[in-house]
Formats: C-alpha cells, sequence, structure tokens
C-alpha cells in the first residue's frame, strides 16, 4: 500500500497527448530530429514537488505509476530506494546536473555530496534521462566516447567499514560481489581507521572510481573526498 498524496491532470495529459499525436502526423521534423529533441515525449514522469519531503519515487516507479522520476542524494537517498525497490538509479558527478530548486540548499561540504539524479523503472533509460536533467553538463562526462572494457580498472570492496548506525552488510550480498569479481582483475579498497585505501595503492589515486558508490577522488575519512 502506498500512501501519497496525488494530483490528477486527467484532461490537461489528454490534450498534451493529443498536441504530441498532432505534431506527429504531421511529421513537421523526422524521427531522429524528436528522438534527439524530446527523447522521452509523451513517457509518463514523477517528481517531488520539493525535495524537502522524504522517499516516494522508488515505491512510485515501483507501482508503475511511470517509467522514470526525479531524486537527489546526498548520503544514499537515489541509490537506496532503488535498490529496496528493485528499480534503477543514478547519482552522478557533482555539478553534472544543476540542484537548483532544491530546498533547503546543500551549503558548506554537503555540496559535494548533494546531486541530482534519474530514477527509473528500466537501467537502459538512466542514460538518455541523465543527458535531458543535465543538458550542457553532460559533457563532462564523455558518455558517448566509446570505451574499450579490457582497459578499465575495476575496483571493489566489501562494506564501506561498518557503523553501529547500520546493519552489516548480508553475506549473501558479499558473496554475490565475490562471484562477480571473481574472473575480473580487480583491486580490493579495505576501509581502515582513517585511510580509505591501503597504501600500496596510493599512487592509483586521482585515477581511482568506485562505481557503486559513485567515488570520483578517495583520500582518507579525515581529509577531503569528493562523491
Amino acid at each position: 500500500m502506498i500512501n501519497g498524496i496525488v494530483k490528477y491532470r486527467f484532461e490537461e495529459a489528454m490534450k498534451e497527448a493529443h498536441a504530441v499525436d498532432q505534431k506527429l502526423a504531421e511529421k513537421q521534423e523526422d524521427e531522429a530530429t524528436l528522438e534527439n529533441k524530446w527523447p522521452f515525449l509523451g513517457v509518463p514522469l514523477t517528481v517531488k514537488e520539493a525535495f524537502q519531503l522524504q522517499g516516494g519515487e522508488g515505491c512510485t516507479l515501483a507501482a508503475a505509476c511511470s517509467v522514470i522520476g526525479v531524486g537527489s542524494d546526498i548520503g544514499g537517498s537515489i541509490r537506496m530506494p532503488a535498490f529496496f525497490n528493485g528499480i534503477f538509479g543514478h547519482k552522478p558527478s557533482p555539478g553534472v546536473v544543476p540542484n537548483k530548486g532544491q530546498f533547503p540548499m546543500a551549503v558548506g561540504g554537503q555540496e559535494l555530496f548533494q546531486c541530482t539524479g534519474p530514477m527509473c523503472r528500466y537501467a537502459e533509460d538512466l542514460a538518455p534521462m541523465l543527458k535531458v536533467m543535465a543538458g550542457p553538463g553532460i559533457k563532462r562526462l564523455k558518455l558517448d566516447t566509446k570505451v574499450h572494457l579490457k582497459d578499465l580498472k575495476f575496483y571493489w570492496m566489501e562494506h564501506d567499514g561498518g557503523s553501529f548506525l547500520m546493519s552489516k552488510v548480508d553475506q549473501d550480498l558479499i558473496l554475490a560481489q565475490k562471484k562477480v569479481i571473481l574472473n575480473k582483475i580487480c583491486l580490493r579498497i579495505i576501509f581502515s581507521q582513517g585511510d580509505a585505501i591501503l597504501n600500496p595503492l596510493l599512487h592509483f589515486l586521482p585515477n581511482i572510481s568506485v562505481l557503486a558508490y559513485g567515488i570520483k577522488v578517495f583520500r582518507t575519512y579525515t581529509k577531503q573526498f569528493w562523491v
């Protein structure tokens, strides 16, 4: 059961859908142009009216109210709802997607962590959704550049060091990680008291990217790091 507030706008939606159908019927622009300008033309979208409201987007997408949505993430508010609801979410690098309109705005060190990103029912929608949300900022990520997977470095960690505020990572999830990385050449990241990365890996710091956590540069718990 979902406990939420919903605003109905069926009449407006029907008018908008009719206008889209008419535009497509008139063939004012070809399909390639339409796909580039409006990749989600006619696709249902949900978004919170204010970022100060907690949750909702994950279960809304899981309940098939829409297929794409918008979330904000400072410590897992996109990633964890996606994980628990069986959908897909992405926390982009800082500054790629503008945080304009969020309330309250992140200040000080929080600005390094606060990000706005896409939440989708299907993984294939994450990249085009991110392009729309980022606008000109998407150029920083070079998403359309071909990548040779054999040239990529893989990094993994079983957990983030643990905390008395959170439960431990389930052993089944740790075993699932090991199955994935079994045939990969990976560098293991182990959290210690202060140093986030073991000394032998320190010379890799400028290039380390842990995709699961969106970490771009990783130094220590006590020093600065970007998510």
